[in-house]
């Protein structure tokens, strides 16, 4: 099957999707500064949770809290920064008043559709390096779907005890 080149640069984006910083693996990537928006800069780590917080309106703390692998008090510090910066409100769901869910305010909404497209720009400008080195937008997504088939693996193997 012949893919187009959008189906492919979508597919290498949707690894920015990921539920957990699994793909954030060194600790001082997570806190480098890397987006540039609106005259600030954001480090992965942050962009990461406004991405979140930004694809799933009345996202809770605990959600974000589990996605991030830490406590809730860590999450919780967090998420009173991106309040500080005027990125995020929290407000108690409608739903379950136990619940308190995070939403962007309209800086964080300018934040996240900014940083959205510069992630899908980064992605673009990641197939096409591959493709100047002679792969195919086959051979791209085949390999998406290999890293994604052990991303799978290594969520999987968290649970797993090796034993020699």
């Amino acid at each position: 099957m012949c893919r187009t080149e959008k189906e492919v640069i979508d597919m290498f984006h949707e690894l920015y999707k990921k539920d957990t910083l699994d793909l954030i693996s060194a600790e001082k990537i997570i806190h480098m500064p890397i987006w540039e928006c609106e005259g600030e800069k954001y480090s992965e780590f942050e962009s990461f949770f406004l991405m979140k917080i930004g694809e799933t309106p009345g996202i809770t703390v605990n959600e974000l809290q589990k996605m991030w692998g830490r406590t809730q008090g860590a999450a919780s510090q967090r998420l009173i920064i991106f309040e500080e910066r005027g990125l995020v409100y929290k407000q108690k769901s409608e739903k379950d008043r136990r619940y308190t869910e995070v939403c962007l305010t309209e800086k964080g909404r300018k934040v996240y559709e900014t940083i959205a497209e510069l992630k899908w720009q980064h992605s673009k400008d990641a197939v096409d390096v591959m493709l100047e080195h002679g792969y195919s937008l086959e051979d791209i997504y085949k390999g998406i779907e290999m890293y994604q088939v052990l991303a799978e693996y290594g969520d999987d193997c968290k649970h797993r005890v090796w034993k020699v």
